[in-house]
């Protein structure tokens, strides 16, 4: 078991150099040199709207993630 975490960080001048939050954590489990590898994160954004027209809407959202690499 393995914690894992990441954050990004944007602000772009369109939108008033207001600043857009993702932050990414949970936990990897796999074995030891092994490639296959299972995730459960959790995801939360807070900012302007990423898609296309509505970017000037704000947005929060938080959200449960399962991966799985192989």
């Amino acid at each position: 078991m393995t914690p894992v975490l990441g954050a990004d960080f944007k602000s772009f001048e369109q939108l008033n150099w207001t600043l857009n939050v993702n932050v990414v954590g949970g936990l990897e489990f796999s074995r030891a040199g092994a490639l296959r590898r299972f995730r459960v994160l959790v995801n939360y954004y807070h900012g302007n709207n990423p898609y296309g027209q509505f970017y000037g809407q704000k947005v929060e959202s938080l959200g449960l993630g399962v991966y799985l690499a192989f």
